[in-house]
């Protein structure tokens, strides 16, 4: 999932600002060159922003507190797993060993 997320954003960055690289290259410049490196470094600094939020949420994510541990009423907690079947008929039986 992270790899997905990077490439999402890192793709069109790098895509974008190749083109943009080719454009200031180009001789004569096109008329509306300006309009074009804008909204390409719009784009970017947009999906940079996108990505940003992205990794500052993966890493709060990351962060999670560890588990407490507490006890749990075992059979309480089996019966109503079983109590989620509605198809199949189930039986539980409790062995008072």
């Amino acid at each position: 999932m992270l790899g997905h997320e990077l490439n999402n954003s890192l793709a069109p960055i790098k895509s974008i600002a190749g083109s943009l690289e080719d454009l200031l290259q180009r001789e004569p410049k096109p008329e509306d060159w300006e309009a074009d490196m804008n909204r390409g470094l719009g784009i970017i600094s947009a999906r940079a922003e996108s990505l940003t939020r992205f990794m500052e949420a993966y890493s709060s994510l990351a962060r999670l507190p560890p588990p407490r541990q507490t006890p749990l009423a075992v059979g309480e907690w089996i019966r109503r797993t079983a109590d989620l079947e509605r198809r199949l008929k189930i039986e539980l039986h409790q062995d008072r060993a």
